[in-house]
Parts: C-alpha cells; sequence; structure tokens
C-alpha cells in the first residue's frame, strides 16, 4: 500500500506539472498549445493555424467542428477581439511603444504564424497571422495582424472580399466559441488520481 500512494502521488505531480507546461498567459488571454486553444473574455478561439488552407465553405461543412461548439467569426467577433486584446479595433504605427510591440507579438504567437516572408523592399521578415470570417454581406473577409520591421499593423483590410470557399495556404479561418467550460485546476485526472491516493491512505490507516 505505501507504494501504491507513492506511485499516485508521484503521477499526480508528473501530471500537474504536463498539464501547466502547455499553458501561456498574456493579461486576461491564456494560449494551450496541448488543444491549440486561445481562451479569454468568454470566448474561446481555435489557432488560426489549424485552419491554414481551409475555406469559410469547407469549416462549416466540418460536423466534427459543429459538434464542439465552433462557428465561424463575423465582424462583432472580430472587432471585439481586437478590442479586448490591443484596447482598439486597428493600429498602423511605425516606430509602436515596447508596449504595443509586446501585445502585438504575443498576439501572432498565441494565434499562430499563418505566413512569414521575406520583404525585399525593406529588407525585414513580415510575419503575420491573418483569418477569415464572415462580412454582413455573408462573403468573406479578412483579420490580420502583422509586423515588418518598425512597423505593425491589426485590422480588418477593407479592401478584401472573397467567395465562402476562397483558400490560401497564409490564411486560416477565424473560429470562435462560447468559454462556457470551467477549467477546473486541479484537472479531472488529477482530482481522480488525488481520490485514489486518499482512499489508498484511508485504507492503510484502516488496516493499521
Amino acid at each position: 500500500m505505501k507504494y501504491l500512494t507513492t506511485g499516485l502521488a508521484l503521477l499526480l505531480l508528473i501530471t500537474s506539472s504536463a498539464t501547466q507546461a502547455g499553458l501561456m498567459s498574456y493579461n486576461d488571454f491564456t494560449f494551450d498549445s496541448d488543444t491549440n486553444y486561445v481562451s479569454g473574455a468568454g470566448s474561446q478561439w481555435l489557432r488560426w493555424t489549424e485552419t491554414k488552407n481551409r475555406s469559410i465553405s469547407e469549416v462549416l461543412a466540418d460536423q466534427e467542428l459543429q459538434d464542439q461548439g465552433w462557428r465561424v467569426a463575423n465582424k462583432t467577433n472580430v472587432l471585439s477581439l481586437f478590442n479586448t486584446w490591443f484596447g482598439r479595433d486597428r493600429l498602423f504605427k511605425l516606430f509602436p511603444s515596447a508596449e504595443q510591440v509586446t501585445a502585438q507579438e504575443t498576439f501572432i504567437e498565441f494565434f499562430g504564424k499563418t505566413e512569414n516572408v521575406y520583404d525585399q523592399l525593406y529588407g525585414n521578415w513580415i510575419t503575420s497571422s491573418n483569418s477569415l470570417f464572415i462580412n454582413d454581406q455573408g462573403t468573406a473577409s479578412l483579420a490580420e495582424a502583422w509586423i515588418d520591421g518598425d512597423f505593425i499593423n491589426f485590422e480588418i483590410d477593407a479592401t478584401f472580399n472573397k467567395a465562402l470557399t476562397y483558400t490560401s495556404d497564409t490564411v486560416g479561418v477565424f473560429l470562435v466559441r462560447d468559454d462556457n467550460i470551467v477549467v477546473p485546476t486541479p484537472t479531472t485526472w488529477m482530482l481522480l488520481i488525488t481520490g485514489l491516493v486518499i482512499l489508498s491512505r484511508k485504507r492503510l490507516l484502516a488496516n493499521k
């Protein structure tokens, strides 16, 4: 019984460490690299790199995604995310502040680099997160956030208007769902293991 208790306690410690290892935090947002979910402000988003080279039409027909509660974002969802994350719904700036750079870099890290190209004109790498959403006209629009040397930009691209069947290997699909599930700490597995440890301890004491 002593070895069972020790073994379960060790498994609990390992599980706890593994659970925390995949989590990153920024302000009120978290990114779980194990699930590729970004959570915050009562919503959850699927990392944009997970749907690269897929069209909105294809995603809408994906029954697995539908069963998991995912829906394609609309303009209101996009503006809400930008305003909550950045404090505004758009920004194009040369020589941004350190705080603005951190916000931009972290956003791209959380939502994934959908594009990374070399800017021949300025000699910089352009790193960006791009995703499709459904606009008020029922077609596809583009939400983008990028860094190009000393420039940063995030916005809804006003010139982008494509069919829902449009695909690109540099663009994902903006999926969102309500974050009504409270993720416990410790997790369900850890609670189960804790219960087993307590149970084995009680049995050990009862046999003395």
